[in-house]
């Protein structure tokens, strides 16, 4: 049987269609000055918008695994 190629690209295109979204996310917060918020062990806790940008990977990171 042969494979789909174009299936076999969907994790990567989900992954780049993310990291996208969080980066415009990210863009957005920090321009207008809000904070970010998000779920941290379990709790979910304010970033302020100027660190948010450091924080960006492990955002990402979290959001992809689920």
């Amino acid at each position: 049987m042969k494979k789909n190629r174009k299936f076999e690209q969907v994790p990567e295109m989900a992954a780049a269609a993310m990291k996208e979204a969080v980066a415009g996310v990210v863009a957005t917060h920090k321009k207008l000055g809000l904070p970010l918020w998000v779920e941290q062990n379990g709790k979910v806790v304010a970033i302020p918008a100027g660190s948010a940008r450091k924080r960006k990977r492990s955002m990402l990171r979290t959001a992809v695994k689920e």
